[in-house]
């Protein structure tokens, strides 16, 4: 027999193994966890990247390109290469936070919840392993997580209830 802290994630846990199969949006673990309503819509938080930020990726995004170009007519192989690895970095920044037609992208609050009821299940399952091994590894390998989580074993484990 072995104890442990309560935590949300064991919560989580506990759901999941209640209906196994059943698929569980993260928003309504978190909902049950914490007795909000899980119907209510979730919004954003903002965009990824303010106006000001976002003007300044692009700015020093052009001054890499200059420079970029500068150090490939002057054939200095080196330099181009720092400058290509930058180029990149920042291009995928701007490409992460804006979309299409240069839109900015908004953070979603189902992200945040989906990632934070990640977390929350994979450290719960963690703490089982420390204290009981082969649970630990079953529960690895029977946890779905993603926006929708669920709880599919390969086989009944037959719990004692």
């Amino acid at each position: 027999m072995a104890l442990l802290h309560s935590s949300g994630g064991l919560s989580y846990l506990a759901r999941l193994l209640v209906d196994p199969g059943q698929k569980i949006p993260a928003s309504f673990l978190l909902a049950a966890e914490t007795g909000i309503d899980p119907r209510i819509p979730v919004g954003t938080s903002g965009t990824v990247l303010d106006d000001q930020a976002l003007a300044d990726y692009r700015k020093i995004y052009l001054e890499i390109t200059r420079d970029f170009e500068e150090a490939k007519r002057d054939n200095d192989h080196a330099r181009v290469a720092e400058l290509e690895n930058q180029k990149d970095a920042f291009s995928t920044e701007i490409e992460s936070a804006t979309g299409l037609g240069g839109r900015k992208r908004e953070k979603s609050d189902s992200e945040r919840v989906r990632k934070n009821v990640s977390n929350a299940v994979a450290r719960a399952i963690e703490a089982v392993a420390l204290e009981h091994e082969r649970l630990g590894k079953h529960l690895r390998n029977s946890i779905n997580s993603g926006s929708v989580f669920s709880y599919d074993p390969e086989r009944d484990p037959q719990w004692l209830v």
